[in-house]
């Protein structure tokens, strides 16, 4: 009889252990959904970064790219002007044989520094080359090197420097280089409408000799 008895409860606890354990799975899958809960299932966080999966994840490859430059600010830089009839200077008589010297202006070039819609500061260079002429001979020559930055007839900077070189004896003629820096245009100027440029002339006068580059 007693047999029996613990024969019919073991048939019963068999039966119903897969409803048991099929409770555990579903409560384990569902805790976050059961009724009189306050708080939502917690969102997966977003990768790290590091590994490779979660570059993947991020980057959609396994190596995450290159950090974004920053982005450079386009300023306003006014153009250089050599002035008609200006990047040539003769030193001496009126006609050709009483040439003692000549200076020209040969290249130029700007270099600007600022923030957009603020001032701007630039660097003007020039070179060109000094030569003997008929009537001279070996030595300093130069001349005066007029640098305007302009809008139309409005003047808003000028320097005059002087430049030249030494022609060494023997030889016929010598370059130059000069560059400027410090020249400012304020921002008022470009708020003012119209375009600036810089011009540059060679008028008379002497130059501090400078050393033939070689």
């Amino acid at each position: 009889m007693t047999t029996s008895h613990s024969a019919s409860q073991r048939s019963v606890l068999l039966r119903a252990m897969p409803v048991l354990a099929l409770g555990f799975v579903l409560g384990g899958c569902m805790s976050g959904l059961l009724p009189g809960s306050t708080s939502e299932p917690s969102a997966p966080s977003a990768p790290s970064g590091g590994s490779a999966l979660a570059n993947l994840m991020r980057f959609g490859t396994t190596s995450p790219p290159p950090p974004m430059q920053p982005v450079e600010e386009e300023i306003e830089c006014p153009s250089v002007v050599i002035v008609p009839g200006g990047a040539a200077l003769r030193i001496g008589g009126g006609d050709s044989e009483s040439v003692r010297s000549q200076i020209t202006l040969t290249d130029v070039a700007r270099e600007c520094a600022g923030t957009a819609g603020g001032p701007v500061t630039m660097r003007v260079g020039a070179e060109g080359r000094v030569l003997v002429g008929p009537a001279g001979s070996a030595g300093p020559m130069g001349a005066t090197l007029r640098i305007e930055v302009r809008r139309a007839d409005t003047v808003i900077a000028s320097r005059n420097v002087r430049v030249g070189a030494t022609i060494p004896a023997g030889e016929a003629q010598a370059t130059w280089t000069h560059v400027e820096s410090g020249i400012v245009v304020p921002a008022e100027a470009f708020k003012a409408g119209g375009d600036i440029d810089v011009f540059l002339t060679l008028n008379p006068g002497g130059a501090t000799p400078r050393r033939a580059r070689r």
